[in-house]
């Protein structure tokens, strides 16, 4: 799922542009095109990620919030 041409994810309610980070995810970014357009709360919980994985989210553009 793209909002216009742009790759996005769900998390906490916010919209994130992962677009330019996809590539770069160590997992691969197969796990991130598996979640493209979701809610990744749980999944993103489930991989036990770490703090500084965590932090990533302050760097990616947002493109809205959830009501």
């Amino acid at each position: 799922w793209k909002l216009h041409g742009q790759k996005v994810v769900i998390y906490q309610g916010v919209v994130y542009d992962v677009s330019e980070y996809i590539n770069e995810h160590p997992g691969g970014s197969e796990l991130i095109e598996n979640e493209l357009g979701k809610h990744i709360d749980e999944p993103f919980e489930e991989a036990e990620h770490t703090k500084s994985a965590r932090n990533i989210f302050k760097d990616l553009p947002i493109l809205g919030k959830m009501k």
